[in-house]
C-alpha cells in the first residue's frame, strides 16, 4: 500500500487504510458483507472507520457507529497545511479530556448542529452556506495552545482568502476552504517552502459513494 498522508495528521489516513482492508478482504474472501457490515466490522479497529465506508460526505453522531450520507451541494477547494508534526490521538484525547475536567461548573456553550432529515430515500443535499458556519473542532483551541504554529496557519489560510479555516482532527494538519482551484492554488504559493511543512492543495467529493458498497 503506497500512502500518501503524513501519520499522526488528523487526516483519517490509517483509518481509510483499515476501511480499505475490510473491503478488500470482503471482495477477496466473497464474503457477501453490506456496507452496513463493514462499517460495524470497522467500528471495532477505530471509531473513525465506518464514515469511510458512507463517503465521502456524512454526519457522524455516538462514538462514531452513528453515520448519516450527505450528499454536499457543489464542490469547494481545499487547502490543506501540516507544519511536521505528528500529534498522538490518544494523546490528544488525554489533553482535551484535561482541559474540559478543567472546566467543570461553566455554562457549556451552544453546540453548532447542522439538521439532517434522517429518513428520505438517497442521501440528503447540503449547502455550503449553511454548512461553513458550523465549522469548529473542540481540539483547535487545546491544540493551538499546545502548538502555537496551528494558529499561525489557521490565521494565515484566512488571511489569505479562506471561506474558514480549522484544524482537522486532532492534528496537526490545518485545513482551508475556497471557492475555487484559482484562489487554493494562490493561497498556497511560498507555504511549502516552510521547513519541514506540507501542502497540498485538493477539491471537496460531492457524488454519492458508489452502489457496490451498498
Amino acid at each position: 500500500m503506497r500512502k500518501r498522508l503524513p501519520v499522526a495528521a488528523g487526516l483519517g489516513g490509517g483509518s481509510s487504510n483499515a476501511a480499505a482492508t475490510i473491503q478488500a478482504l470482503a471482495a477477496l474472501l466473497d464474503t457477501g458483507w453490506s456496507r452496513t457490515e463493514m462499517a460495524q466490522l470497522g467500528q471495532e479497529v477505530g471509531s473513525d472507520v465506518p464514515f469511510f465506508f458512507y463517503r465521502p460526505t456524512a454526519l457522524v453522531e455516538g462514538r462514531g457507529e452513528r453515520v448519516t450520507p450527505l450528499q454536499l451541494e457543489a464542490e469547494r477547494w481545499l487547502l490543506l497545511v501540516n507544519p511536521g508534526i505528528a500529534i498522538s490521538t490518544a494523546w490528544a484525547y488525554e489533553r482535551l479530556a484535561a482541559v474540559r475536567a478543567g472546566q467543570v461548573g461553566r455554562m457549556p456553550g451552544r453546540l453548532p448542529r447542522l439538521a439532517v432529515d434522517h429518513g428520505g430515500e438517497g442521501p440528503q443535499l447540503v449547502k455550503w452556506h449553511d454548512m461553513l458556519p458550523l465549522i469548529e473542532n473542540d481540539f483547535a483551541p487545546v491544540m493551538e495552545r499546545e502548538y502555537p504554529v496551528l494558529c499561525e496557519i489557521r490565521e494565515l489560510l484566512l488571511m489569505r482568502g479562506a471561506q474558514t479555516a480549522m484544524l482537522a482532527g486532532s492534528g496537526a494538519t490545518v485545513f482551508g476552504v475556497f471557492g475555487d482551484e484559482r484562489l487554493a492554488r494562490i493561497a498556497a504559493e511560498g507555504l511549502d517552502r516552510r521547513s519541514g511543512w506540507q501542502v497540498w492543495v485538493t477539491r471537496t467529493q460531492w457524488n454519492p459513494a458508489p452502489a457496490y458498497l451498498g
